[in-house]
């Protein structure tokens, strides 16, 4: 708690809370689990059926932007203690997340060059490296792998803030833009308010004022949605979202600044232009807003169109680059794969593998690193000796059968056998790894130098993908290790999902009746990996579809006027034989007019944009002309249905109404 500060306690002493073995700290939510309302202080927990705790404390309430939220805090066991304390270092543990508060004035680019020096000085800089990383960066900025709990990314929230704005500026450009066409309405007033000596920065506050009145007007129902809503942003967004904080002092500020603030850009075109008619300009019936402002509304319905298309053009590749890597062929067959944690077996994992060799549902089982999920904390730098190129040489240490389990395709050699009397000093590598360690080929017993240590080469494996697919393949060894028992791997037999599923657990509760049984789809698992991916589509989606909806407002508004404004036209041209179909046709082209202009606007745009974003991921669909012209067609199809509504209204008015007054 001197390194975590804004870590608070509740209940107990931050001082000393976790300076003696077997002390743990609870969360808030957990301590009411265990003990309800009582003090849980001085208690005792089991944890994990393997040891006794004493409660020391309860945190307060950690903030929801807090890069971890721990349930429960423990300190270490006095053997653990002395264990650390007697060890030599150990440059292959990465077991623990270290944290270091500097001292005031400290300079932390000094500390990292510290670090580096340390790590030249051990001769590991091939192995390892160490680096610095402000607490404050991690929660939005972090780039390191494995973090302590999955993170946010601050990109996203820039990007989400930018599509937020661009959907106000698409309803205040409505609101522009209705405001302008109805110009002829206020026209008068304006005019003999300026007549009796009203000022044009007089008249222009006024617009101003109901525009900003109209906004605020609105806050409720806006709040009412935001509530209504939080659920669904929720569930795409996987995120908290407090709605107190709505009414929290800096929410509470920005919402007020984004009522003025919207306000003020709807109303400003159109109070400018209503406080520039001249008196005598409207009492000779000038009132309407004439070419310019004509011009300006078509030039804000295209640019509402624009960013239409390229949100529904956006939304569409993050679903097609989702379909496909969730298609794409890993090159190892993670079917029916169940992962689960095989730590606390120790020296029973073999027996517990022989129990379920007996299985007829379990086809195989073998240990190691879970294959596509980028778990391989161990990796080196080679340095190419004819271009003097520097790569990364990853690894992984599995047990015998994990080729077998997770069908991995031999290309040459064999796989780990224990019938061998293989050993750690025996590797298997990828295609990559083959040509980059300069092996030729013909690997097969050739000797890699890995660590000090010569290992022979007995196989060589098809590349496949250990990461996800934001990487490209890696050079790989497989450097077989018997005593690996983390991560357990189970093939089940297609067909035998449950069965398989019971006759792991059965075989775990022979070994460990004490512990549950945990396991997952390793399928599932690397699914996972493409979360964010997938709430980008579901968002994009849903803000393309509220984009269109918006636009499509201002649209039905403009056609309306445009219906009106031209009903003698109208009516004329169906006195002469004009037909429904020529009036819609007629009143409907304007309108369609601009959409392509949107369109042609917002291709560039948006194929930079989602260029930029698939250039994340080192095998991605290719971004053809297919997907622009099928946001065009959406965006064309709604803005074709919301005027030709108006347009048919306008053919189907009888002439003689239009015509009464002439």
């Amino acid at each position: 708690f001197a390194v975590f500060d804004g870590f608070e306690l509740q209940r107990g002493d931050p001082e000393s809370a976790l300076d003696a073995p077997r002390q743990i700290v609870l969360s808030p939510s957990l301590a009411k689990h265990l003990f309800g309302d009582e003090n849980p202080v001085g208690r005792t927990v089991r944890v994990e059926n393997r040891a006794d705790y004493e409660v020391s404390g309860v945190l307060a309430e950690v903030p929801a932007a807090s890069h971890f939220r721990p349930n429960a805090l423990l300190s270490l066991t006095q053997r653990q203690r002395e264990a650390r304390d007697g060890q030599s270092v150990k440059w292959s543990f990465f077991g623990d997340y270290l944290y270091a508060k500097l001292r005031p004035g400290s300079d932390p680019a000094t500390l990292q060059q510290g670090l580096s020096a340390l790590v030249e000085e051990a001769e590991q800089s091939e192995n390892f490296g160490l680096a610095l990383q402000p607490l404050t960066a991690i929660r939005l900025y972090s780039q390191v792998g494995g973090e302590i709990a999955p993170q946010s990314d601050a990109r996203y929230l820039w990007l989400f803030g930018a599509i937020g704005a661009v959907l106000l500026l698409i309803a205040c450009i409505n609101y522009a833009n209705l405001a302008t066409a109805r110009s002829a309405e206020r026209a008068l007033e304006a005019g003999i308010r300026r007549t009796v000596g009203a000022r044009r920065e007089q008249l222009a506050g006024q617009f101003l004022g109901e525009a900003v009145l109209t906004a605020a007007l609105a806050l409720p129902a806006a709040v009412l949605l935001a509530r209504a809503a939080r659920p669904l942003v929720q569930r795409w967004t996987g995120q908290t979202l407090p709605f107190e904080m709505l009414f929290g002092g800096p929410a509470l500020l920005g919402l007020l600044g984004a009522v003025v603030g919207v306000g003020l850009i709807s109303g400003l075109y159109p109070a400018v232009a209503l406080s520039r008619f001249s008196p005598a300009q409207v009492l000779r019936g000038g009132g309407r807003g004439g070419r310019s402002a004509g011009g300006l509304r078509r030039g804000l319905v295209a640019f509402q169109f624009a960013a239409t298309v390229a949100l529904i053009a956006a939304a569409l590749v993050v679903q097609q680059q989702l379909g496909y890597v969730q298609e794409k062929r890993l090159g190892f067959d993670e079917e029916r794969v169940v992962t689960f944690d095989t730590g606390e077996l120790d020296d029973q994992y073999d027996a517990f593998k022989q129990t379920l060799a007996q299985s007829g549902s379990v086809a195989r089982v073998t240990s190691g690193s879970p294959p596509g999920l980028g778990r391989q904390r161990m990796s080196m730098t080679r340095t190419d000796s004819a271009t003097g190129e520097q790569w990364r040489l990853y690894v992984m240490q599995p047990d015998y059968g994990f080729a077998e389990t997770m069908g991995l395709d031999v290309v040459a050699g064999r796989s780990f056998q224990r019938a061998r009397d293989d050993t750690g000093q025996v590797v298997m590598v990828n295609q990559r790894a083959m040509r980059k360690l300069g092996l030729g080929d013909a690997p097969v017993g050739k000797r890699v130098a890995l660590r000090g240590e010569q290992r022979r080469v007995v196989g060589v494996f098809r590349n496949f993908h250990n990461r996800s697919l934001r990487e490209e393949q890696h050079p790989l060894l497989l450097v077989l290790r018997p005593g690996n028992h983390y991560t357990g791997l189970a093939k089940l037999r297609a067909g035998r999902i449950e069965e398989g599923l019971a006759d792991l657990e059965a075989a775990w509760n022979q070994f460990l009746p004490d512990r549950p049984f945990e396991a997952t789809f390793l399928d599932e698992r690397i699914a996972a990996q493409y979360r964010s991916e997938r709430r980008l589509a579901r968002l994009f989606g849903g803000f393309a579809g509220l984009a269109v909806f918006v636009a499509c407002l201002g649209l039905f508004g403009l056609a309306a006027f445009s219906a009106e404004a031209r009903s003698k036209e109208v009516a004329i041209r169906k006195t002469f034989g004009a037909s429904a179909r020529q009036v819609v046709a007629l009143l409907s082209k304007d309108f369609l007019k601009l959409v392509g202009v949107g369109f042609v606007l917002a291709v560039p745009v948006a194929w930079y944009a989602m260029r930029q974003w698939l250039e994340g991921f080192a095998y991605h669909v290719e971004l053809g002309p297919g997907v622009f012209l099928a946001a065009g067609a959406a965006a064309l199809a709604v803005a074709v249905v919301t005027v030709s509504t108006q347009a048919w209204r306008a053919a189907r008015t009888n002439p003689a109404e239009a015509l009464r007054d002439e």
